[in-house]
């Protein structure tokens, strides 16, 4: 899915991180005035069960700056995502919101009192208001992973974690579907993408394109589902 020669050019810039604290892998930690957007990709924290795991961005220039990624129940991972949020300048958690999902997004709302929370507003002729997570489902999940492929064929998508490079190259299409549910850290990159423009909106009146490397879909509008840049 993924060209081999972009995922390989990733890897080289992939090292180390500064900090580890248990789960949470952080290469850059957060900087005054900075606005970071969070992607989150829930399960149930089974022992043999899948991972949950999320993505800490800055919004501006997409920098890959931490990974939390582990056997974490719902609540328990809703209470890391506001943790980890409110250290990283209350940024934007972008999550998922199917399955286990709805439990995170309720207990950080209602219990954690966390309201910096994306929400997802239905693509035009489609009826509803807006709700909070991204809904991961067969009309969704290609047009996410469209994007994604684009901003990495761009040149301007960078990740220092080696585990996210491991599962790009592992993720295959078949018939049009794509296969994301062992591949934790990309189903997070496919939310926190998302939200990134929620994110960048609360902190910015105008975003240029070109300056901030921002994905030409992001900027035209609607088209696919994303919303559009506004003055």
């Amino acid at each position: 899915v993924f060209s081999p020669d972009r995922l390989e050019a990733m890897l080289q810039g992939c090292r180390e991180p500064v900090r580890r604290e248990g789960e949470l892998w952080m290469w850059a930690l957060p900087q005054p005035g900075e606005a970071y957007c969070i992607g989150a990709d829930s399960a149930e924290g089974l022992t043999q069960g899948h991972n949950s795991a999320a993505v800490v961005r800055n919004s501006r220039t997409w920098e890959h700056c931490a990974t939390l990624m582990g056997k974490l129940a719902p609540r328990e991972f809703a209470g890391r995502l506001v943790e980890i949020a409110r250290r990283y300048n209350g940024a934007l958690i972008s999550p998922e919101r199917n399955n286990h999902g709805h439990a995170v997004i309720l207990h950080m709302l209602e219990n954690l009192r966390y309201q910096s929370v994306y929400k997802h507003q239905p693509r035009d002729g489609m009826l509803g208001d807006a709700q909070y997570g991204f809904p991961v489902n067969s009309a969704t999940k290609p047009m996410a992973v469209s994007n994604l492929l684009e901003y990495v064929e761009s040149g301007n998508f960078q990740t220092y974690d080696r585990r996210l490079v491991a599962q790009m190259r592992a993720l295959q299409e078949k018939d049009g579907h794509y296969d994301t549910d062992v591949l934790d850290i990309i189903s997070a990159e496919l939310v926190c993408l998302q939200g990134r423009s929620q994110a960048l909106r609360s902190t910015m009146k105008r975003v240029v394109s070109k300056e901030y490397n921002v994905p030409k879909w992001m900027v035209e509008g609607e088209q696919k589902g994303v919303s559009a840049w506004r003055r």
